[in-house]
């Protein structure tokens, strides 16, 4: 059956191309596009499997399992698609803000792909709402462990009032983490969200923790099932808005914007254009999917948009939606094809971290490199226009920092992927392991692998929020697997006790709790450590100085001077320090070291009062972010960085902000005349202001 899904999707698109030949006329140019189109659709090694093509079962259903629930982490989702309709958010606002003081809860009711998310979150930003209340949080809850969600919720809180998060919050029970959160909300007036609920018992878990004063407090939840509105409301005198598709002239306004980037349609294709968003029946998601693959056709001629609609004709029979995505995954050049599937092997609603996650597929060897971009802007930005990714969050400077995808999309992969043999999800219902794992991705529990199970192909090993230790025992195929083509290995929440001697000439690593080791690791070129036991922080000291392929580091919650080992490491290229990297009150970047880092950031380092930076250090530098540091003046030498062409300074004391004015020539703006862009602000609100001088 796959290769009759295979054969039927090759004939089509290799007959649309060929009609797009016929207009081109054969320009040399043209043929290369051609070319790239036909390579997009051949088939990745391991495409052809035994068994019936998972996409003829239907897409997989989402289960909630009461004794096991996934972390889903932060979704403060940002839909890059405007809302159509206005008075949406203003109903939802109103009841928000309606005056009456008991707790309330607000239910946004509607299937996949309408747009509840992206109301939600249209109001749970409004400006209004933010000055409304003292205390807000967002989580996506579809699938939890109860515990896991009330940290998250903690952490949110804790951060927004930039109150340190209490230390023994890990190994809190559950009953434990409730009287925290209810003595944190008590007397204050908050708003929580909690997206895509699948089940009461999410709501049954965690209102006990959910204080009423009397404050007017609300708490916002979206889902697709009614009876779960209905409940959810019902003790607390609430609200539930049904989220109805969009009307034609909605559908109308929200494909033009997307497809035309706020231009009109064009004279010669509105005929060809009307028809394509009524197929849509109203949703929004697949409004914007069919959009993403219009927009990068050529808009001034027809022959291509003719296909596409014509493909829709075809395809929209039956499961509309899930065949209009398809066209939009179809549409993809082949290795793009590659990066989205790669996306299946994260865990469900995980936020896309533009500086980690992404860089699994340049590890991968998927990116390509256009007009002199990073591999990692192309394929992002190619799947952001194709809005095939969403954006979930910014940094001030509207660069990107983390991304999603939606769970329908997300279902689409997860199936091309099994069919494909491209990654194995262990921990799936009814798995099935197949001959040859080229991928495996683990997700919170350590799976049954079949004894005698052969490894040798493994590429990528994945390990997400499993809290059982990795050991020869537990997991025999990362010590005796014989790994020699393993490229990825990735451990998010994961311990080692002793560290796998297969994996000592992995090129790439992160979030691995071994430091000892790591010494060994003499190819490694990017890695990552947060809160590390002080026992470890002084191993990582000696061990770091063997790293000279290392061109990537990341560390937070370490509290050892790191500059040390690290300022003769002949590749490091970006050196981020986050919380609490350094306890001490002044750094110093010597005379002669870091001789090719481009990239430095600081970030909440609440000890650190004095930098110094040292003529001839850091000549290559080109960008500087400090955030959240109590430094009393700019870093003394910073006059010295002469190819520093950015430099931010976020929430940082005022007496240091003073000296910088460049219209008043303050003491200090001399040092920094040279810079380009010098960006000043702050994030008090949990919003990003600032101006550039």
């Amino acid at each position: 059956m796959a290769d009759s899904v295979v054969t039927f999707l090759l004939a089509k698109l290799s007959s649309l191309l060929a009609e797009e030949l016929k207009v081109l006329g054969g320009v040399k140019g043209d043929l290369v596009f051609i070319k790239d189109e036909l390579d997009g659709i051949s088939l990745p090694e391991g495409c052809r499997c035994n068994g019936k093509n998972t996409l003829e079962q239907g897409l997989s259903s989402h289960v909630v399992n009461n004794a096991w629930y996934d972390r889903q982490g932060d979704a403060l989702l940002l839909e890059e698609a405007e809302l159509v309709g206005t008075d949406k958010p203003k109903q939802l606002i109103n009841w928000l803000l309606d005056g009456d003081s008991p707790l309330k809860v607000i239910s946004v009711e509607g299937m996949g792909g309408l747009g509840k998310t992206t109301l939600v979150k249209k109001v749970y930003e409004d400006k209004k709402v933010k000055r409304h209340f003292q205390n807000h949080a967002w989580i996506t809850v579809s699938q939890f462990k109860i515990e896991e969600l009330l940290k998250d919720l903690i952490q949110q809180l804790f951060n927004e009032v930039k109150r340190p998060v209490p230390e023994k919050l890990e190994t809190m029970d559950n009953n434990k983490l409730k009287a925290m959160l209810k003595e944190f909300l008590q007397e204050s007036r908050y708003v929580l969200v909690l997206d895509d609920v699948w089940s009461v018992d999410v709501w049954d878990a965690i209102k006990i923790a959910l204080p009423n004063s009397n404050c007017g407090s609300r708490v916002l939840l979206t889902m697709r099932i009614g009876s779960v509105a209905s409940i959810s409301c019902r003790e607390f005198n609430g609200y539930i808005h049904k989220m109805e598709a969009l009307s034609k002239e909605e559908s109308w306004t929200l494909f033009c914007k997307k497809t035309f980037q706020e231009k009109d349609c064009p004279p010669h294709l509105k005929e060809l254009s009307e028809s394509i968003p009524q197929r849509c029946e109203g949703l929004p998601l697949a409004i914007v999917a069919i959009a993403g693959v219009l927009a990068s056709k050529d808009h001034g001629r027809a022959n291509g948009w003719d296909l596409v609609n014509r493909s829709i004709g075809a395809e929209v029979e039956g499961n509309y939606m899930t065949k209009i995505l398809l066209l939009s995954y179809n549409d993809l050049p082949y290795y793009l094809k590659s990066c989205f599937l790669y996306l299946s092997s994260l865990p469900k609603n995980h936020m896309i971290e533009w500086m980690s996650s992404i860089r699994l597929w340049i590890a991968e060897g998927f990116v390509e490199v256009k007009q002199g971009k990073t591999p990692e802007e192309v394929a992002l930005y190619e799947l952001l226009n194709r809005s095939l990714m969403q954006v979930a969050e910014k940094r001030h400077d509207g660069s990107i920092k983390r991304c999603r995808i939606h769970d329908l999309f997300r279902e689409i992969i997860l199936s091309k992927s099994r069919d494909q043999n491209f990654q194995m999800i262990a921990g799936e219902r009814n798995m099935r392991w197949p001959e040859k794992v080229r991928r495996l991705s683990i997700h919170n529990t350590l799976p049954d692998i079949p004894e005698g199970k052969c490894f040798s192909q493994l590429r990528s090993l994945l390990v997400f929020g499993v809290h059982e230790p990795l050991s020869e025992s537990s997991m025999p195929m990362l010590f005796n697997g014989n790994l020699r083509l393993l490229k990825v290995l990735h451990l998010r929440g994961a311990s080692l006790e002793t560290f796998p001697g297969e994996v000592i000439k992995l090129f790439h690593l992160s979030g691995s709790t071994i430091v000892k080791e790591i010494g060994k690791l003499t190819q490694l070129r990017r890695l990552g450590f947060v809160m590390l036991r002080k026992e470890d922080g002084v191993a990582l000291c000696f061990s770091i100085e063997n790293l000279n392929n290392l061109h990537s580091l990341d560390w937070s919650k370490l509290r050892d001077d790191l500059l040390q080992p690290l300022q003769y490491l002949p590749n490091l290229i970006r050196l981020t320090m986050g919380q609490d990297a350094y306890e001490g009150e002044g750094l110093c970047f010597k005379a002669s070291g870091f001789q090719r880092l481009k990239f430095l950031s600081f970030g909440r380092l609440e000890g650190l009062r004095r930098l110094t930076v040292e003529k001839g250090t850091m000549p290559r530098l080109e960008e500087l972010f400090i955030y959240s540091c109590n430094l009393v003046e700019l870093p003394f030498g910073i006059e010295h960085l002469s190819n520093l062409n950015n430099l931010t300074l976020s929430d940082m004391p005022d007496t240091l902000i003073a000296k910088l004015n460049p219209e008043k020539q303050s003491e200090d703006y001399w040092k920094i005349a040279h810079i380009r862009l010098l960006w000043i602000g702050d994030s008090k609100d949990g919003h990003w202001r600032g101006d550039y001088l």
